[in-house]
């Protein structure tokens, strides 16, 4: 699913901005 894929690609930049 490429809709699964960009969850994954937001989720890593969101990470990368706010690391947890």
């Amino acid at each position: 699913n490429c809709f699964a894929v960009v969850i994954r690609i937001v989720y890593a930049l969101g990470t990368l901005i706010l690391p947890p």
